[in-house]
């Protein structure tokens, strides 16, 4: 009787804990940091497609695709998938060990420039199907993209730069193969605003570089020279002059290096137009080079200098042919609108940073060309582009 009992009690009191709510064990919540599901999708990507990759990678806009890009890109859809959920994450940490300073490995920027391709040429895929928006969404998520990059090294800008110059392409494709669509490009006009192209930042990247570089711990002796061996210019004596430096050496060649840096940070920093700053660059530039003829402290920033000249024009190009691109959507909305191309600019068209002016514009058969006045100094030849339409 005491046996019979005991069971029932027992059989009684789970029956009260399944009965009385529900049970609180629950999967936690998806990530809140991009670049946890960006490292997945990297761990997803085919490593064993190269040549099917690079059939993907030639393929032109219009093509039809043979069945096994499709297939490839059928195996693929949960890389694209993770990419697209976490460029609509805000917060992206990479996770890096930024205290290693210069020597900190980046390993996902190749990673990601690739997941960036594999989206472009998928977009391609979806402009054949007639999937426009579709398309169109891949080029927003690619921009989401470059801006989880960062700005907080110059390699990042540079790769995020890139990977935006990715996105504007896709875009300008696509739109010469759609049918100029009221709603859409309404959406698209207002998605643009919604995610902005240009929030990466030159100063940022050279302002980070410098505190990656240069920390308390001062600069890399061994790394310094390691760099002066592979540098054109620098010669055997100074290298050696660079392997004898003491505390004191090192000292008064990072006072000289600060100056120059924060001249270069005033000029980038400062509101002159773009000619002006051109020009104070390219003298800055020269300086150290020169100085260190006669200076060897002059030599430290002759090594850890920035291409200041390409960098400039590089962010200005990126932010111009962000602008060309929302003027190009206006005329493409003009058209959808009115049934023709106009003869001229819509109002309140962006305008072009180079100069801040209106872009030139020219309606021609096909559709319509939009140019920057003239050629930037990077001798660019990319400054016309031209927009077909349906």
């Amino acid at each position: 009787m005491k046996r019979y009992n005991r069971h029932a009690w027992i059989t009684c009191a789970l029956l009260a804990m399944l009965t009385t709510g529900p049970l609180v064990w629950a999967f936690p919540q998806d990530p809140n940091n991009a670049a946890l599901l960006y490292y997945q999708a990297f761990l997803l990507l085919p490593t064993d497609k190269g040549q099917v990759r690079g059939l993907l990678e030639d393929l032109p806009y219009g093509v039809d695709p043979n069945n096994q890009i499709r297939e490839y890109l059928k195996q693929c859809q949960p890389v694209i998938d993770l990419a697209v959920a976490a460029s609509q994450i805000q917060a992206c940490d990479w996770g890096l060990r930024y205290s290693q300073g210069a020597r900190t490995p980046m390993p996902h920027l190749s990673q990601i420039r690739r997941l960036a391709f594999l989206l472009r040429d998928d977009s391609k895929v979806l402009v054949v199907d007639k999937q426009y928006r579709q398309a169109l969404e891949r080029c927003l998520t690619l921009r989401r993209m470059a801006q989880h990059v960062g700005d907080r090294t110059v390699i990042s800008f540079l790769v995020g730069t890139a990977i935006k110059a990715l996105a504007d392409k896709a875009m300008q494709n696509t739109l010469e193969y759609m049918p100029p669509d009221e709603k859409t490009l309404a959406w698209l006009k207002q998605q643009l605003t919604a995610v902005p192209g240009t929030d990466l930042q030159i100063r940022n990247a050279i302002k980070g570089e410098e505190k990656f570089c240069i920390d308390e711990k001062g600069v890399d002796k061994d790394l310094l020279i390691e760099q002066a061996k592979e540098t054109q210019g620098i010669s055997p004596d100074q290298v050696e002059q660079l392997r004898k430096a003491d505390d004191a050496f090192l000292e008064a060649s990072l006072r000289y290096r600060t100056v120059h840096f924060q001249s270069a940070l005033t000029i980038l920093e400062g509101t002159d137009p773009y000619p002006k700053k051109l020009a104070q660059l390219e003298a800055l530039e020269k300086k150290p080079e020169s100085d260190a003829k006669q200076d060897p402290h002059a030599l430290l920033a002759v090594l850890m200098g920035k291409p200041y000249v390409k960098l400039l024009t590089l962010d200005m190009r990126s932010r111009s042919n962000d602008s060309l691109v929302k003027t190009a959507v206006e005329v493409y909305l003009a058209k959808a609108r009115t049934g023709t191309v106009p003869d001229r600019l819509p109002p309140g068209v962006p305008k072009d940073p180079f100069n801040g002016q209106d872009f030139k514009y020219e309606r021609i058969k096909e559709g319509f060309t939009l140019s920057r006045w003239t050629d930037d100094p990077a001798k660019d030849k990319t400054y016309r582009f031209t927009f077909k339409v349906k």
